[in-house]
């Protein structure tokens, strides 16, 4: 059974707080590869585990042990290790030494791979409620879409609406689209959807024509450019909160600078 060793996983690792850890372990199990992380790095992020871990005991070394059955393989756990050691996000050139989905690679986005773990650990966030995670995941897709001044690919679309529940980065994306959406959807009728969809998921539609249409409003009754019409926010995507319910970042102070938005 292979163990993940910080090595494998990137050069440039730091230890983020607490300043001072012990040298209790605990052991991800995901699949058939194990991942060890400081026990103390851990709970300074989640207090406990979600039920999608299995807890064991590790009655030797008296270490805790989740198990984690997925189909989509240990990245995301990778990924999250990465993450823990370093507070920043594994590149494309460090994702392609690891096993990865191949639609991954797909998309006009200059770091494909980035955006699709990136994506993948928002949500692993949620479900393991990590909301520092969170708001790291979202600051890295807001400015890396800022900069290219595209909305996501259909790829990441369909990745981000897999999940049921509502979410920042879902408002994200849509707002994005509806910025910068550069297809006419004004010929497609709502019986046409599913055939004509191009890829795109029928909820993420639903909720694009809505916004499309306050948009629009907003556009006649002001008489501003579309595109003016709209300025993201980054504050209006983060879920600003810790374990400790504690305001995670600067994007949401009234001294917000253009650094945090999309005009």
């Amino acid at each position: 059974m292979p163990t993940t060793k910080l090595s494998r996983l990137g050069d440039g690792f730091k230890v983020g707080s607490p300043a001072s850890i012990s040298d209790k372990l605990a052991h991800f199990q995901v699949n058939d590869e194990v991942f060890t992380i400081h026990l103390d790095l851990l709970l300074d992020l989640v207090s406990e585990w979600p039920d999608l871990f299995e807890f064991t005991h590790d009655d030797e070394n008296r270490e805790p042990h989740y198990s984690y059955d997925c189909d989509d393989g240990p990245y995301v756990v990778r990924g999250l290790v990465y993450w823990i050691y370093t507070r920043d996000f594994p590149g494309d050139e460090t994702i392609r030494e690891w096993d990865y989905p191949e639609e991954w690679d797909e998309g006009e986005e200059e770091e494909p791979l980035a955006c699709s773990l990136v994506i993948e650990l928002y949500f692993f966030g949620w479900l393991m409620q990590i909301g520092r995670l969170l708001d790291e995941a979202m600051n890295f897709l807001f400015f890396q879409y800022k900069k290219q001044r595209i909305p996501p690919s259909v790829g990441r679309i369909n990745q981000i609406y897999e999940t049921q529940h509502t979410s920042g980065l879902k408002d994200f994306c849509v707002d994005m689209h509806t910025k910068w959406c550069i297809i006419d959807w004004s010929a497609l009728g709502i019986d046409q959807l599913d055939d004509e969809s191009g890829g795109y998921p029928t909820a993420f539609l639903w909720d694009f024509f809505v916004r499309m249409g306050m948009r629009n409003y907003k556009t006649a009754k002001d008489g501003s450019s579309a595109e003016n019409c709209m300025v993201l926010k980054l504050r209006d995507y983060h879920e600003h909160w810790d374990k400790r319910m504690e305001l995670l970042c600067p994007c949401g102070s009234p001294q917000e600078g253009i650094h945090f938005i999309i005009e």
